[in-house]
């Protein structure tokens, strides 16, 4: 009978386990999204403090950075 118990425990955990992880992607995907715009005000004021001669170069390794990071996201490094 204790077995029994037992399994009803851990079955109760994992789906408490289960459910905190939905919740904490919800979380942070919320988060996420959120912080975009931050993200996106901090670097357009950041590039908008460099010298006219220096935008062109800061855009365009940003975009290179960018384009590397994504397209190096199914090699596994």
């Amino acid at each position: 009978m204790s077995y029994i118990i037992n399994f009803l425990k851990e079955l109760g955990q994992f789906f408490e386990t289960a459910l905190d992880m939905a919740v904490n992607f919800i979380q942070q995907t919320l988060t996420f999204i959120k912080l975009i715009p931050v993200g996106v005000n901090m670097l357009v004021t950041s590039v908008g403090y460099l010298p006219s001669i220096l935008i062109v170069f800061a855009t365009l390794s940003i975009t290179v950075s960018v384009i590397y990071l994504v397209l190096g996201r199914g090699q596994g490094g």
